[in-house]
């Protein structure tokens, strides 16, 4: 992918738009605002997901703040010009995410020549077929990175309240329980929370933490707790050692909240085992 110098710079995109003479845009204007709007997607994408989902999404954006929608032309040389990783499975069409967090989820796929004139062009007819006309598995899989795209975009506009609050002294729990997310006002929870941290750490706006060990941090669960804690994990899809922290976590924010309640509603103190 191209670096950001190379991106906002419109007289190198106007160059490399107008070489493609397959290729079509409205406008300078239009196009500038695509490949930017493309760019701001893709390094938050941590997965391979069908094309036609990234323009749904850039023409969603694009309507919402009343800006001229981009046609098929413009899109496809704004992903050419990015330098993005386009592939085919089958009969659906990938583009690849930049986030550092990419995991590869389509192994086997084919990658396209995008140095080539003709493969833009016939890429740029591919999205013109409405999703209602596609199969029902390219369907589903649309509808899903329209989701995880717009949670991804969520979290990130979240980001700069969650590091105000941390700046302000607020803990995780304090974080996860105030700050509410997409049109649905949803909690942070945990694994939105590790995201929105990996972003900001990436973009410094806070510092990596000190993974030093504190010597007095090493403690020896019964076998009972041991194999509940293991169960969690298991249910949860983490480690151990994350289903731990959680586990109490859950039970400092219970703590908390009988203690705002009061002592009259407090619950007694558990009896403690040997």
């Amino acid at each position: 992918m191209r670096t950001v110098n190379e991106i906002t710079d419109p007289a190198q995109l106007l160059d490399f738009a107008q070489s493609k003479r397959l290729l079509q845009f409205s406008s300078g204007q239009t196009l500038g605002d695509t490949t930017a709007l493309l760019y701001h997607i893709i390094v938050l994408a941590d997965k391979n997901m069908p094309i036609k989902a990234y323009l749904d999404l850039v023409r969603q954006i694009q309507a919402n703040a009343q800006r001229a929608r981009c046609f098929e032309d413009e899109f496809t040389l704004a992903v050419a010009f990015l330098d993005l990783e386009v592939s085919k499975l089958g009969a659906i069409t990938y583009l690849k995410g930049e986030s550092p967090d990419y995991k590869e989820t389509k192994r086997n796929r084919a990658l396209l020549d995008t140095s080539d004139e003709s493969v833009l062009k016939n890429l740029s007819a591919g999205l013109t077929r409405p999703n209602e006309e596609r199969g029902s598995v390219e369907m589903g899989m649309i509808e899903a990175a329209h989701k995880r795209m717009g949670k991804l975009i969520d979290l990130h506009n979240a980001m700069p309240e969650v590091v105000r609050r941390l700046n302000d002294g607020a803990t995780k729990l304090d974080v996860m329980r105030e700050i509410k997310v997409g049109i649905m006002r949803e909690r942070l929870t945990l694994t939105d929370y590790d995201t929105i941290s990996r972003m900001a750490r990436r973009e410094k706006l806070i510092s990596f933490r000190n993974r030093q060990k504190d010597p007095a941090n090493n403690y020896e669960l019964r076998a009972d707790n041991h194999q509940r804690v293991r169960a969690v994990a298991d249910r949860l899809g983490i480690t151990p050692r994350r289903a731990l922290n959680k586990i109490l976590d859950d039970f400092w924010a219970i703590t908390d909240k009988h203690r705002e309640l009061g002592p009259a509603n407090a619950a007694p103190e558990a009896a403690r085992k040997d």
